[in-house]
């Protein structure tokens, strides 16, 4: 569950709450001025309504019954041994993405979100392009270095992506392209909602 509250001067908390009874959203927001608490339950689809809890102009709308995590297994594509798991965790109003990754090439790798949920391409094209909404670059991750064994263990911190809204990361690919070519892509993982326990 995430439940997020905001604290405010007197006055703004009044004209926050006037506002909040003249669009008849009350049931959001309680006299004090806490948001309400969401449960994690069900994936967000796009036909969902979302609804914002939020009090202060920065605390990030959730979305009612959003996912609290993300998962990508990651699959090598033909001649790779690239695999692992790629997690992506709501944090404030950050997303961490959490990379456990074996059987790379050493060296430094690109490492992108792709705008299509489909690895089903023995080379990963059908991830298609770079996940670039409203020319942002936000599916631009930092590079991946994996160590003299192959292996990538690292928290990245996405700023411009989320699991929900406009920038959500769930039902599109991550990629992993190769040190060597960056033109090749060596793994692909199709990025799913979850919840966590």
């Amino acid at each position: 569950m995430r439940q997020t509250t905001a604290h405010l001067p007197a006055t703004a908390l009044v004209a926050v709450l006037a506002l909040v009874l003249c669009l008849g959203a009350c049931t959001s927001v309680d006299e004090a001025g806490a948001t309400k608490e969401v449960p994690a339950s069900t994936p967000l689809t796009k036909d969902d309504d979302v609804q914002d809890f939020s009090v202060g102009a920065t605390t990030t709308p959730i979305p009612e019954g959003a996912a609290t995590l993300a998962m990508a297994s990651m699959v090598p594509t033909s001649g790779s041994d690239a695999q692992g798991l790629i997690v992506f965790d709501p944090v404030d109003d950050d997303l961490i993405v959490r990379v456990e990754v074996t059987g790379l090439d050493p060296g430094r790798h690109g490492f992108h979100i792709h705008e299509n949920g489909d690895c089903s391409a023995v080379d990963g094209s059908s991830a298609g392009e770079h996940f670039d909404p409203d020319g942002s670059k936000a599916g631009d991750l930092d590079d991946l270095d994996s160590d003299a064994a192959g292996s990538a263990f690292v928290d990245i911190l996405a700023e411009d992506l989320a699991l929900w809204g406009p920038n959500s990361v769930i039902d599109r690919s991550v990629v992993i392209h190769s040190a060597i070519n960056p033109d090749v892509r060596i793994a692909c993982g199709v990025i799913e909602a979850t919840t966590s326990n």
